[in-house]
């Protein structure tokens, strides 16, 4: 089984690579060959990019807007509808969750096959430590969004694994990512190798520190978040870029010819949104619709409105609101506040999402200014 895995993510990796080194062909290579030289090394943390970004990230993205509701159904697409619904209306079989689960499970599982055979190949000590902390990364990002969507799950893909809790699971995050970040700090990294792997615009150590600082908050460790994002560079982007053979994996459940869903209206808050924010116009096309469940909709614009446009591997943005919230949580309202009003008043975001709105002047309540972080992320 994970001979077939790993042959399979190759494949779709080598469509998107426009790497010079001589490829392993993925449909004749033995799992021994593919991961027992340097190219075939290469050539799975290409195919664990690609896997991850087309179909694990549909998932994740499309199973959390569906649950929030900040996304409706639009058509008769059963397994959206229970996702939407939720509580008795979601069956033990929904395929999304399904697709979720073993997607994510295969990008662990690959890389860790990575990590694991990294050490015996001929490549330099700089590559090789490179190549690990990609693959840490993957394994940190799919085991973190397991723990997101799960309460419980495997580390490894092992008929007997064992099940770990939420929390150790983001533990686990943690240390795979301080590993990953010790690799890139301690090695001299060739940008192109490191575009080789990861894409032309993917800026890795930050990647890492923003991910890391991501499972710090949601484990409650507030000092070191901000630690963390204190090494962070605010207006570097990381991104996973699609073309016509491998295209936005979101844009045809918007856009194509069976539309499965569209944005709530503001996403859904309501009041709570400002209307001369600027994101609004960035994210959401008005229109007169509704979805099946009778919810006035917009067109989702932003990311999503082209198969070619990359998606962002997280937003600049998410540095200010976990300073904030972990400002938040060490009862420093001030400093919180000050990172709310650094997204409220951004206009020079590097993905142009700016709001360009009037500082905070609301209550600063541990319970108001968490609602205030909610809203703006």
């Amino acid at each position: 089984m994970k001979k077939s895995i790993i042959q399979i993510v190759i494949s779709i990796g080598l469509l998107l690579s426009g790497c010079t080194f001589e490829s392993i062909d993925p449909n004749t290579a033995s799992e021994e060959e593919v991961l027992g030289t340097r190219e075939g090394l290469i050539s799975s943390c290409i195919g664990l990019r690609a896997y991850y970004s087309t179909n694990s990230l549909l998932w994740v993205i499309e199973n959390n807007a569906l649950t929030t509701h900040e996304v409706s159904v639009t058509s008769s697409f059963q397994t959206a509808w229970e996702l939407e619904e939720g509580e008795d209306n979601l069956t033990s079989f929904n395929s999304n969750i399904g697709n979720l689960w073993t997607s994510l499970l295969k990008v662990q599982s690959l890389a860790n096959s990575v990590v694991q055979n990294v050490d015996a190949v001929d490549a330099t000590i700089e590559e090789k430590n490179v190549i690990k902390a990609v693959a840490y990364f993957y394994q940190a990002a799919a085991t973190g969004y397991l723990a997101q969507f799960f309460t419980h799950i495997p580390i490894n893909n092992q008929e007997d694994a064992s099940f770990i809790n939420r929390n150790l699971a983001l533990e686990e995050c943690v240390h795979l990512l301080e590993v990953a970040y010790d690799l890139t700090n301690d090695t001299n990294v060739d940008p192109e190798f490191l575009g080789d792997l990861c894409g032309q615009n993917f800026d890795l150590e930050n990647t890492i520190l923003v991910y890391l600082s991501r499972y710090q908050l949601q484990l409650g460790n507030d000092q070191e978040v901000l630690n963390v994002l204190s090494q962070a560079d605010m207006n570097s982007v990381s991104l996973f870029e699609y073309g016509p053979e491998s295209p936005n994996p979101i844009y045809n459940r918007v856009y194509g010819s069976n539309l499965y869903y569209q944005a709530v209206d503001d996403f859904g808050l309501e009041s709570a949104v400002d209307e001369s924010d600027n994101r609004i116009e960035f994210y959401l096309s008005p229109q007169e619709a509704s979805s099946q469940r009778g919810i006035d909709i917009e067109m989702l614009k932003g990311f999503y409105d082209d198969p070619q446009t990359p998606i962002p591997v997280y937003l600049p943005g998410e540095i200010y609101l976990n300073q904030a919230e972990a400002f938040l949580n060490l009862n420093m309202p001030d400093e919180a506040v000050d990172m709310i009003n650094q997204i409220r008043s951004k206009t020079n975001d590097p993905h142009g999402i700016n709001a360009d709105i009037e500082p905070y002047i609301g209550p600063t309540s541990a319970e108001d200014l968490k609602a205030e972080i909610f809203t703006q992320r």
